[in-house]
């Protein structure tokens, strides 16, 4: 086993037991939990990564990666930033612990991002994307998949949370956060 379902012997890549076509094993080089290339081919589990650039990617975690264009959630571009909402995906990165469920938190060299997945049906999610307004990225913060602060302030869902006493502040168990005032959810 060498990832997610996938298999291989002396000849073949299998994927959930069925053979991957046109792959050479002895080409066969596994880049992450569910990424590997072959050829000048990069792969999510059993998909062909459509117009990767094979000598900038890099695998994020076991489900996403980049290269110098884009950043990918399995097999797929995430789409937003085809139209430059990202504003640099060469120096993209998720924060640390910034991939929870379907939210997510990255930056590259200019802004700080709040990634959302949304479901529109079974088989099709869709992300948008927010720059975080106003945070310091150099001091940024994850807290869980909602909250996120910075030296200053605390932020959800990528914005500021206004009235919020930074000093006082604190997450609790399931995930809301608090502070003298209130909680927030």
């Amino acid at each position: 086993m060498i990832g997610f379902s996938l298999l291989k012997d002396d000849k073949n890549v299998y994927y959930m037991g069925k053979k991957i076509k046109d792959v050479k094993i002895k080409n066969f080089e596994k880049l992450g939990q569910n990424y590997w290339k072959n050829d000048n081919k990069i792969y999510y589990r059993d998909k062909k990564i459509e117009n990767a650039d094979i000598m900038s990617f890099k695998v994020l975690n076991e489900n996403y990666a980049k290269d110098k264009n884009y950043v990918y959630s399995g097999n797929e571009a995430i789409y937003p930033l085809l139209s430059g909402k990202i504003k640099d995906p060469k120096t993209f990165e998720f924060l640390p612990n910034g991939i929870i469920n379907a939210t997510l938190y990255g930056k590259d060299k200019y802004n700080v991002y709040y990634i959302e997945n949304k479901m529109i049906n079974c088989f099709d999610s869709y992300y948008f994307i927010y720059e975080v307004k106003g945070i310091n990225k150099d001091k940024v913060e994850v807290l869980n998949k909602w909250f996120i602060k910075d030296d200053k302030n605390i932020y959800f869902k990528g914005k500021i949370l206004e009235g919020a006493d930074y000093n006082k502040f604190e997450m609790l168990p399931n995930g809301n956060g608090k502070d003298k005032n209130q909680s927030y959810k």
